[in-house]
C-alpha cells in the first residue's frame, strides 16, 4: 500500500470532503435562489381587493375553473394548472399600478 506522502491530493480523502462541501455549498445556493419557488403562491385575493376589474376576471375565470372540476371534466392536475393560467391571464390584463 503507498504512503499517504505519494498519493496525488484528488486521490486523498480530504478532497473527497472538499468536494462534498462544494457540491453542499452549490445546493444550498441553488436552494436560496429559488427560495420562492418552494413557498406557497402568493394570494391573489389581497391584489384583486384593490382592483375591482381583477377581482371581476378572476372571479369568472377561476369560478369556471372550480365549475369544471366540480363537473368532473378535468383532474386535479389539470385544475392546478387551469387555475394559476387562469389567475396570471386576470393578473396580466389587468396589472395593479
Amino acid at each position: 500500500m503507498a504512503s499517504t506522502a505519494e498519493r496525488p491530493f484528488l486521490d486523498r480523502p480530504a478532497a473527497r470532503l472538499v468536494a462534498i462541501g462544494i457540491a453542499l455549498a452549490a445546493a444550498g445556493a441553488l436552494a436560496w435562489i429559488n427560495r420562492d419557488a418552494f413557498s406557497s403562491a402568493p394570494s391573489t385575493t389581497s391584489v384583486a381587493t384593490s382592483n375591482p376589474d381583477l377581482a371581476a376576471c378572476l372571479d369568472e375565470r377561476v369560478g369556471a375553473v372550480d365549475a369544471m372540476r366540480r363537473d368532473g371534466v378535468i383532474n386535479e392536475q389539470q385544475y392546478g394548472l387551469f387555475r394559476s393560467r387562469a389567475q396570471a391571464y386576470c393578473t396580466a390584463r389587468y396589472p395593479t399600478q
